[in-house]
C-alpha cells in the first residue's frame, strides 16, 4: 500500500505525505503515515488521515485498522463495557499500542471529533 494522504495532527496542523506499508515503521502490514520529507509520524500524534480514495477521515491509530468515525461509533456502541466514548478510545489505544500509548491525549476532543464526523457522514443504508 502506498497512498497519497493528508494527516491532521491533534493540534490541527495539516501535513501532506502518504500512507504506506513500505517503511521501517510499518509493522504486520499496518500502514504508517510518512511525511513528504520521509519522516514517519507516531500514530498518537495524528487526529485523522484523509486520502483521495477515502471520502471521510479514517482512524487507523485508534483500532489498528482503517475505520471511519461511524464505524468506530458502531464498535463502541456494541461494546458492553459501560465506558464513555473517551474512556473506550483510551482503552482501545492502550491495548493496541502498549508502551507507545499516549495517556495524555485529549480523548474528550478526539471523541467529539469522531462524533461530529460520524454525524456528517452519509446516513447508513
Amino acid at each position: 500500500m502506498d497512498t497519497p494522504a493528508v494527516a491532521t495532527l491533534l493540534d490541527g496542523t495539516r501535513i501532506s505525505g502518504r500512507l504506506t506499508t513500505d517503511h521501517a515503521a510499518s509493522s504486520y502490514g499496518q500502514p504508517v503515515f510518512v511525511t513528504d520529507a520521509g519522516d514517519a509520524l507516531d500514530a498518537w500524534q495524528i487526529a485523522q488521515v484523509s486520502t483521495q480514495r477515502q471520502p471521510h477521515a479514517y482512524y487507523a491509530d485508534v483500532l489498528g485498522r482503517d475505520l471511519s468515525a461511524r464505524e468506530i461509533l458502531n464498535l463502541y456502541r456494541a461494546d458492553p463495557g459501560g465506558e464513555t466514548l473517551p474512556q473506550w478510545l483510551a482503552r482501545q489505544s492502550a491495548e493496541l499500542w502498549g508502551d507507545e500509548h499516549n495517556p495524555d491525549c485529549d480523548w474528550q476532543m478526539y471523541a467529539r471529533q469522531i462524533e461530529t464526523e460520524a454525524a456528517a457522514e452519509d446516513p447508513e443504508p
